[in-house]
């Protein structure tokens, strides 16, 4: 892109020393990507790469664009590689590499805008000069719209939609054989971008005419430039074709401006005296800098976008957020059916068949971890059972229970959860020995994931099994009132999370099936003593243990990107954490003979990953 140079030349030239040093922005950090090593970026394109190329042989654009750059501060392509050497301008052909030219065409044509290198130009020579591609190299790719905005010029009032429609494809064609060549090279991932809607920006949105003929060719590059990069992904499987559809991203920006922070998504700041004298705020309150080119706060969600693309497992890590809940809400169905047992162990109930009955509640805060997200999870639920004493000594039960809840953070979701388990406790003078098997179905309904490109969401549903068995033994000490047991448990937790597709404007994965797995041991010491509390016989407790996994393995998360040629990609799921440091503090209150009501509540450190919070009302009814 370079027209609207032509058409601010006395613009610029008016407000040349307005901008101060001061004010001038600096390259932002934030969407830089990290290659692999021996990885770096390489950069062939028009005006919206251009990193001051066009400027240093030519002067173009002069001030107030920033440092010969065609808006008012750095591009996308400086904002996600750093600083970029100019082979154009006397600069090596190593490290990162910029070689992008403001009004470049994607073929060899004669250029109205003057002997500007082409992108096949821009490709040549720097092969020419000894530049090479490797399999960590990635290669930005974006052109096409000079060739567009010359054919318009050329053709005037006479241009006809097969003309335009003609155009356009002959220009993603070009683009696709440059890919083609950038991929025979030898570079390991080719970020290809898409055109923004022409017809939306402000050199053509001042009439349904001029709109209809920017939107017309901006679709038929796309839908070609689309098909090819298909053709070619499979043609060449050792090259991550990476599509990046700057079309949607921008429109999604324009359909709800001010969740990006503008105002303005119609205009040119240029040609509004009160935004091009303004601040650099105010200039980037303007989506557009001039007539086609993106403020510098464009630029930057350029960049986010770009880096979203080109660093994709971070995005794909939040999901293994799905089965640490999933795994926690297995292990508190134990607890609930193991503290059942202990109770039986301490005399906290009369020994015959009973049906009880238990409501819950609970809040958990956990920190991000190994690179996942943090989340905060809300839930309550009821479960049933029925106890049977077998003898004296031995306790045996079974368990059902049915919850639902709220996940919150970068994954939000509603969730329910069934669980069945079966447990036994034996219990012989002072020594105790409690074991159970439990399964769990958990759905995530209304799943959404933050995409990180502003508000988008990416939305679906899934749902998890779970498996467990866990034994715990321990014995039981008294001193005067005091009930003291301590005791070690055992307990080996799975889960099985179905894969799903989403659906999003922009950035949606299709996810694998993955399987997450682990064994944690523990202590706990717990004490007990008979009292009476609110008018009612009971025994008040306390407890503190550690928990800790002693093996875990988690399959990575595996994605790619939903209709892009994108190659799959594995999210790290990090490890699963035990309860680490552990508190509980709890009154069991007997009504009569046979029924009682337990109040607790507990916390819980997670091994460093964030505070959960447990309150629980369970009543017992026997029969």
């Amino acid at each position: 892109m370079y027209r609207v140079v032509r058409a601010h030349r006395r613009t610029a030239t008016a407000f040349g020393l307005i901008l101060s040093l001061a004010s001038l922005p600096t390259i932002a950090s934030a969407q830089q990507v990290t290659l692999p090593a021996g990885g770096r970026f390489v950069t062939i394109g028009d005006s919206l790469s251009d990193n001051g190329n066009l400027h240093g042989l030519t002067g173009n654009p002069p001030a107030p664009y920033f440092a010969g750059r065609f808006s008012n501060g750095p591009v996308w392509t400086e904002l996600i590689a750093g600083p970029m050497n100019q082979p154009f301008l006397g600069g090596p052909v190593t490290g990162n590499v910029n070689l992008a030219f403001g009004g470049a065409r994607t073929d060899n044509a004669v250029n109205l805008n003057g002997p500007i290198p082409s992108l096949p130009t821009q490709l040549g020579t720097f092969l020419g000069l000894g530049g090479s591609f490797g399999a960590a190299d990635t290669v930005t790719l974006l052109g096409g719209a000079n060739n567009i905005f010359q054919y318009f010029t050329i053709a005037g009032a006479g241009a006809t939609p097969a003309g335009i429609t003609s155009t356009s494809v002959a220009a993603a064609t070009d683009i696709a054989g440059i890919t083609q060549a950038v991929a025979s090279a030898g570079a390991g991932r080719i970020l290809v971008s898409n055109l923004p809607d022409l017809g939306a920006t402000p050199a053509y949105n001042g009439s349904a005419a001029t709109a209809g003929a920017g939107s017309l060719a901006t679709f038929a590059f796309n839908q070609t430039l689309a098909t090819q990069m298909q053709a070619l992904a499979l043609a060449n499987p050792n090259t991550n074709i990476v599509q990046m559809d700057l079309a949607a991203a921008l429109n999604i920006i324009r359909s709800n401006p001010t969740a990006f922070g503008f105002t303005n998504v119609t205009s040119s700041c240029l040609a509004t005296i009160a935004c091009v004298t303004g601040s650099t705020a105010v200039q980037n309150s303007y989506l557009f800098w001039d007539g086609v080119h993106p403020t510098a706060g464009g630029h930057q969600w350029v960049a986010v976008y770009a880096a979203l693309l080109l660093a994709p497992e971070a995005s794909a890590a939040d999901t293994a957020v799905l089965g640490d809940v999933a795994m926690r809400s297995r292990l508190a169905a134990v607890d609930d059916v193991l503290d059942r047992a202990l109770g039986y162990s301490e005399g906290q109930y009369q020994r015959h068949n009973g049906l009880w009955a238990m409501v819950t509640g609970n809040r958990s805060v956990m920190g991000a971890r190994g690179g996942v997200a943090g989340y905060d999870q809300t839930a309550g639920g009821m479960r049933i059972g029925l106890d049977r004493a077998v003898s004296s000594n031995l306790l045996i039960g079974a368990s059902l229970g049915l919850g639902a809840g709220r996940l919150g953070g970068v994954m939000r979701s509603d969730l329910l959860t069934v669980d069945g388990d079966v447990y036994a406790n034996y219990t012989a003078d002072a020594f105790f020995l409690s074991g159970a098997l439990g399964a769990s179905w958990m759905g995530f309904d209304d799943l959404r994931r933050a995409t990180g490109f502003g508000p988008v969401d990416a939305t679906g549903s899934t749902s998890a099994k779970q498996w467990s068995a866990a034994v715990e033994s321990g014995f039981m000490a008294r001193t005067g009132d005091v009930t003291w047991v301590p005791s070690a448990r055992l307990q080996y937790v799975r889960s099985d999370i179905a894969g799903y597709d989403e659906t999003a404007a922009l950035l949606a994965m299709s996810f694998a099936g993955r399987s997450a797995e682990a064994v944690l041991g523990g202590v706990r010491l717990r004490a007990s003593t008979l009292t009476d509390l609110f008018g009612s016989k009971g025994r008040a407790y306390g407890e503190i243990g550690y928990e800790h996994a002693i093996y875990e393995k988690q399959d990575g998360v595996l994605a790619r990107f939903v209709g892009n040629t994108a190659q799959p990609f594995i999210g790290n799921a990090g490890d699963f954490v035990g309860r680490g440091l552990s508190f509980k503090v709890g009154y069991d209150a007997k009504i009569d003979d046979k029924v009682s009501v337990t109040l607790a509540y507990g916390a819980a450190f997670n091994d460093g990953a964030g505070t959960s919070h447990t309150g629980q009302v369970r009543v017992k009814m026997p029969f």
